[in-house]
């Protein structure tokens, strides 16, 4: 007998920005969009390049610091039915993508190696004075589904901090 699970992960995204307020100051995230969703996948598969265009985070500061995009995940993917049923944040990854044009400076802090939701990271540092025009910061995701596991939907938040 061929055993099947079928899952449909979705990670909804939640962003956070923290500053001390100024007048007239320009500090804020915007997302391309606020959700993904792995489609239907089989216990043991591999789901990498989630979404295929990135999700995009454009930061835009003008208070000239050092600023943060930090990333973490409130709690494991959690099948929906059944919440004890869940796929551990060490089945569940996120990374960087690098631009194409590499002329924002600080692009060498993107992380793009493939980091876990064990405890939250720092996906990119800018420098003091960059964001002004909006640093775009592109993430994907990829999940491990793991084998045994319950078939169902999973879903998760992941929340992206941006702070200085």
């Amino acid at each position: 007998m061929i055993r099947r699970a079928v899952f449909l992960l979705a990670a909804y995204f939640l962003a956070v920005f923290l500053c001390v307020p100024a007048a007239e100051a320009a500090f804020g995230i915007d997302l391309n969009f606020y959700s993904i969703d792995f489609g239907d996948l089989d216990m043991g598969t591999v789901k990498d390049d989630v979404p295929s265009q990135g999700l995009v985070a454009t930061c835009t500061t003008d208070q000239g610091n050092a600023w943060y995009l930090m990333i973490r995940n409130e709690q494991p993917l959690q099948n929906v039915n059944n919440p004890a049923a869940v796929i551990p944040d060490t089945n569940f990854y996120w990374y960087g993508v690098a631009p194409v044009i590499t002329d924002v400076t600080g692009n060498n802090s993107l992380v793009t190696s493939y980091q876990d939701f064990t405890y939250e990271k720092t996906a990119y540092t800018g420098q003091a004075g960059e964001g002004a025009a909006g640093t775009q910061i592109t993430l994907k995701f990829k999940v491990d589904v793991p084998n045994p596991a319950q078939s169902g939907e999973y879903h998760s938040r992941v929340v992206l901090t941006f702070t200085e």
